[in-house]
């Protein structure tokens, strides 16, 4: 039965070996270990990052991982950064600064590299090897300063809040601040002359600039009949209130007058009323209608039918004498008149009202007065056509309550509703703080046109809200990055005296070095051999057996595995330790194969374009678009320089130190000369920035000529020295004596062991044609090992008789240089120069 293991890295041993429970445990362990480095790259505490070189993101990613427990690192060729010697370099100054031992398990082809990266740094101590004694010195030239760790903090995060700042979503659909920005400085919506921002702009999403877009249109739109400049009929109309209950009552006119026609056409059926023509008739027929009901409640229905002449009569008998017949009579007729009133107390007055009533009713409708049931909703209708009319101008006229004229007036509602609608938007215009924004349209504009306004007064009220920010956080760009490059060179200078101070306390490298041959055997006896390693590093494993690497591992307390997954060979240890360890990808930049269309980037294109500067298109390095190429001027092609953006492929890079250093590293080393383009400052002033690409230009295609230059002088001399010796050699030789029995030739010297050619040598240079894989080489990417090794194969090859330029011409064909200019030449004659110096200080006569 199977045990736990005490520790990940028994675990890791025993699951190597097959144990199937130590490879669950493993996992379990790795799977409870916290993520390293944390989420926030750009906040790592300077304790927890001593560089003596700079590290791309991936690798510090995979140099954290590799610190706190065991690893498994892909770095396949082309990874991009400083590839995976530069981690190894970083690795073992790292382990060693933290005092403990190393095993190296490698090649004799990464050794190579990893020797040449250590001595850029003045490092070879770590390895063992002799120091040169500008190796001495500090590394790269850096002063001795403290590195002041908390001005690199400050800077870090300011460059860090920016391009977080910049890029993060705002209000406007989620778009970013370069996306503002660059929308902006490409409309020219950021010049000056532009209107002025309304109050809550910054939060106006695509809806309601659709309707401010509306609103305005439709207020610079005159109504129809006016000019659009006043305010016409409805200047009455003082708010919006106003406005609308007009509008209202506009709306209600038709229903009012069909609901009149309908009680009128009862009022004659039912009455027999003859139909009234306009308003005032039926208001004089209401009031006949109400005089009628207030007679039927005094009066009994007898009294609208009694002949009022002969009760006019009998009121005048009944004022004769009291004994005459008449009198008699008329006070029999009075008393019997009584009852046509409810209260009893009918009199001549009330025969004279009813008179007066039988004759309105009679200018109206034929027969005996009654009253009417619809006399109330009459009523109702009346006082809603009313309302109505106070929309309508033509009310206060004469012939405004003619109800024909009104309804031709409901027929044409559209024209009255139009000044009514126009002075409507004004108001508003005036209510929503867009009476400048209104005084930038122009008259007749399209609809096109002011969408455009409105969409760059909202993006300018955005800008308003980030740029400060931006600015604050920076500053001046160029001066911030210049500053943190200075103090990341300080620290990495500083953290490299504390690493060569460890080496001279330790009387022993910490280093120890297990060359491992590739015909995939285990490693031998000897100082690998030896137990007690703190950390095992074991390189290529994609191409090592499993043995192999076990044997290495068993050396040590935890193991940090590198290859490229990618191009492992069928029983290799990568497939056993992919399915165990986390895998950290070292490529570098990140990949980014579609680039967002960026607004900024067309307009710069375009400006340089115009200012008459060639472009290039598609331009890539490390696997990377480059923002904006410029060609050179000749038409020959050549990319001089790159136009970096703070876009998207600049936020796609996830740390200041990527971004803000290695990046442009990057760029140089490939031959491009660099310079960044801020947003804010194009948003600022684009013709200043367009000034400044076309001298960076300028310089960078002057430095380029005045190599031309000095690389043709010295092509020259080099062929006027060939013509020199062509000549020599096509001389006759004098004449001379028979020649005497020729001696033994001397023996050319022994060089001496270590300066002659040996197989390592060889290794050196097959492995540095190897990895050109048929492309041109670098000399800045050429170690200074491969260009020891090529010298001693050269004059392993010639002898000591060999010319200076023959050997340096040997040399270069060896390393497939076909391009000789004087970077070239000038690094191969100091190569050639170390050789001398050997062989002199061996006692060889050069």
């Amino acid at each position: 039965m199977n045990t736990p293991h005490p520790d990940p890295h028994d675990d890791l041993l025993a699951a190597l070996s097959g144990d199937g429970a130590a490879a669950a445990s493993l996992r379990e362990r790795l799977a409870q270990r916290p993520p390293a480095p944390p989420a926030a790259p750009d906040e790592v505490a300077p304790a927890d990052e001593v560089l003596v070189r700079p590290a791309t993101s991936a690798q510090s990613r995979a140099l954290a991982a590799a610190l706190s427990g065991p690893v498994l690192v892909d770095a396949p060729p082309g990874a991009g950064g400083l590839g995976a010697e530069g981690l190894l370099a970083a690795l073992l100054a790292a382990e060693v600064l933290r005092g403990r031992r190393v095993l190296l398990a490698s090649g004799p082809a990464t050794l190579q590299a990893l020797r040449a990266e250590l001595a850029r740094h003045g490092l070879q101590g770590l390895l063992g090897d002799p120091a040169d004694p500008a190796g001495q010195a500090d590394p790269a030239g850096a002063p001795a300063d403290p590195p002041q760790d908390e001005r690199w903090l400050d800077e870090r995060a300011r460059l860090a809040r920016y391009a977080q700042v910049l890029h993060a979503p705002l209000g406007d659909g989620g778009r970013s601040a370069f996306e503002v920005l660059g929308e902006l400085g490409a409309s020219g919506a950021s010049r000056s002359g532009a209107p002025p921002v309304p109050a809550g702009a910054a939060d106006w999403d695509a809806q309601r600039r659709a309707e401010v877009t509306a609103l305005l249109l439709a207020a610079r739109r005159p109504p129809e009949g006016g000019d659009g400049d006043g305010d016409g009929d409805d200047a009455g109309a003082a708010t919006l209130e106003d406005v609308d209950r007009r509008l209202a009552s506009l709306d209600r006119l038709p229903a009012a007058l069909d609901a009149l026609d309908a009680s009128l056409s009862a009022l004659e059926s039912e009455l027999a009323w003859r139909r009234p023509r306009s308003a005032a008739e039926v208001e004089a027929a209401l009031a006949v209608l109400e005089r009628v009901e207030q007679a039927e409640r005094d009066y009994a229905p007898a009294a609208f039918g009694t002949d009022l002449d002969l009760a006019r009569t009998a009121f005048a008998q009944a004022s004769r004498s009291l004994l005459s017949a008449e009198g008699r009579a008329g006070r029999r007729e009075v008393r019997a008149l009584a009852v046509l009133r409810h209260d009893g107390a009918f009199t001549l007055a009330d025969v004279d009202r009813l008179q007066r009533l039988r004759e309105e009713w009679a200018a109206h409708a034929p027969g005996r007065p009654r009253s009417w049931a619809g006399r109330a909703g009459l009523a109702q209708q009346l006082s809603a056509l009313r309302e109505a009319l106070a929309a309508v101008p033509e009310a206060e006229g004469a012939g405004a309550q003619d109800l024909e004229a009104l309804r031709a007036a409901a027929a044409r509602r559209e024209p009255l509703r139009a000044p009514l609608l126009a002075r409507r938007r004004r108001l508003q215009v005036g209510e929503q703080g867009l009476a400048e924004l209104l005084a930038a349209v122009p008259a007749g504009a399209a609809e096109a046109d002011v969408a455009a306004l409105v969409r760059s007064v909202s993006l300018r009220a955005l800008a308003a809200t980030v740029l400060p920010v931006l600015e604050d956080a920076v500053g001046d760009h160029d001066e911030r990055v210049a500053a943190f490059r200075t103090l990341e060179v300080r620290r990495e200078a500083a953290a490299a005296r504390r690493l060569l101070g460890e080496l001279a306390r330790r009387p022993q490298p910490p280093v120890t070095l297990w060359p491992l041959d590739d015909a995939g055997s285990e490693p031998g006896s000897g100082a690998g051999a030896d137990a007690g390693f703190d950390v095992v590093v074991v390189d290529d494993v994609h191409r090592r057996p499993l043995a192999q690497v076990l044997a290495a591992a068993r050396r040590g307390r935890r193991l940090v595995a590198l290859g490229a997954g990618a191009a492992a060979v069928d029983g290799a240890a990568w497939s056993a330790l992919a399915q165990l360890l986390p895998v950290e990808d070292l490529r570098w930049p990140p990949p980014l194969e579609q680039v967002p269309d960026s607004p900024l980037q067309r307009a710069v294109e375009a400006a340089l374009r115009a200012a008459g500067l060639p472009l290039a298109h598609g331009r890539r390095v490390g696997g990377y678009p480059v923002d904006v190429a410029v060609a050179a001027a000749d038409g020959s092609g050549e990319t001089l320089l790159a136009v970096e953006l703070d876009g998207p492929t600049y936020r796609a890079l996830p740390t200041v130190r990527d971004r803000d250093r290695l990046r442009p590293q990057q760029l140089q080393e490939a031959g491009w000369a660099v310079h960044r383009l801020w947003s804010t400052a194009w948003f600022r002033d684009p013709q200043r920035e367009v000034q400044r690409v076309v001298e960076a230009w300028r310089q960078a295609g002057a430095q380029v000529r005045a190599r031309r230059a000095e690389e043709e002088a010295l092509r020259a001399e080099q062929e006027a020295r060939r013509a020199e010796e062509r000549e020599a050699l096509a001389q006759p030789p004098a004449e001379a004596p028979a020649p005497a029995e020729a001696p033994a030739p001397a023996e050319a010297p022994a060089l001496p062991p270590g300066l002659a050619s040996s197989a390592q040598d060889a290794a050196a240079v097959a492995a540095f044609v190897e990895r050109l894989a048929g492309t041109h080489p670098n000399i800045d990417q050429t170690p200074a090992d491969v260009l020891d090794a090529a010298f001693n194969e050269t004059y392993a090859a010639l002898g000591l008789a060999a010319t200076d330029q023959q050997v340096l011409d040997h040399a270069m064909d060896l390393l497939l240089f076909r391009r000789r200019g004087l970077k070239v030449q000038r690094a191969f004659k100091e190569a050639q120069q170390r050789k001398k110096k050997r062989m002199r200080a061996a006692k060889i006569k050069i």
